[in-house]
């Protein structure tokens, strides 16, 4: 296929030819340069399985994202008194020999 001397793009649409995955949004953000050049190490290095910036601040927020939810389920945690009621059931299913053979 030849290509044109010009193109007319007036009625062109932006994003036409790639629709957007979905579950996933385009953001724009700045990060300091030191941040930056270790999430580019962390792509070159493949470390952890990073493919591309995206995938290491993606998984460097959910760890973020999980050790928030910890530290709210340890605090309901704390809040709450024992419950007891399985202490039994554990400690008779520990003086249990198992019969799998």
């Amino acid at each position: 296929m030849m290509m044109r001397k010009e193109y007319d793009f007036r009625t062109g649409r932006r994003g036409a030819v790639i629709a957007p995955r979905r579950g996933k949004t385009r953001i724009t953000i700045r990060l300091d340069d030191d941040v930056v050049a270790f999430i580019d190490q962390q792509v070159a290095e493949h470390a952890e399985g990073a493919t591309s910036r995206a995938a290491v601040v993606t998984r460097a927020i959910q760890r973020e994202w999980r050790r928030a939810l910890a530290i709210r389920d340890a605090a309901i945690l704390a809040n709450h008194p024992a419950d007891t009621e399985l202490d039994d059931l554990a400690a008779h299913a520990a003086r249990t020999p198992l019969d799998i053979d």
